[in-house]
């Protein structure tokens, strides 16, 4: 009987590593879904703000493909500057963006150059909260996530994501929800 690819269960700061390692310097990534109910550009763990890590990939010729929700609340409120920055940057530097106003998932699934794969499916969203930050496990929220390396549930798991969220009739591009909130946008840049 062969054996099969490991499936474990893991605590939030596992789950940053993890995370981590796959999106930051040490891997080559040939394609990564990210779907995140919430996120935010912090310094991960000292090794890079989030974008300039997904920036790095794509530079790399990785294919970024990030789900989340829009930015929250009006466009004058910090929450939604910071998250339209973010969003906006990573749109512009080749990441594909999509929102979704419901979207409560967190699933991270990657693929490097040599075909090897990770899913990871939990509650941590990519936040310095979510994801933790080194030191500080007093202010981390609680989270648990399954990781896997099984080719099986790394293909379900595209399909599903790209069939059920990114398929979803409410699902719309980074472009698409910009010209759809123009004035809060706007507002957000400090125009009127």
């Amino acid at each position: 009987m062969r054996s099969s690819p490991f499936a474990i269960p893991v605590m939030g700061d596992d789950v940053a590593m993890e995370v981590l390692q796959w999106i930051g310097a040490f891997r080559a990534l040939r394609e990564a879904l990210v779907i995140s109910y919430n996120m935010q550009d912090y310094d991960f763990w000292g090794h890079g703000r989030l974008s300039d890590l997904l920036r790095r990939q794509v530079g790399n010729g990785a294919k970024i493909t990030l789900l989340t929700t829009p930015p929250p609340g009006a466009g004058a409120n910090q929450a939604f500057k910071d998250k339209f920055s973010l969003l906006e940057n990573l749109n512009r530097e080749g990441v594909e963006i999509h929102l979704h106003e419901r979207v409560h998932a967190k699933v991270y699934i990657f693929t490097d150059d040599r075909e090897l794969c990770m899913t990871i499916v939990g509650s941590a969203n990519l936040t310095s909260r979510g994801f933790g930050v080194r030191g500080m496990s007093q202010e981390d929220l609680l989270e648990l996530a399954i990781l896997t390396a099984a080719p099986d549930v790394h293909r379900a798991t595209v399909e599903l994501a790209r069939k059920g969220l990114f398929g979803d009739h409410e699902t719309v591009d980074f472009a698409t929800w910009a010209a759809k909130n123009y004035e809060k946008i706007a507002l957000a840049k400090g125009g009127t």
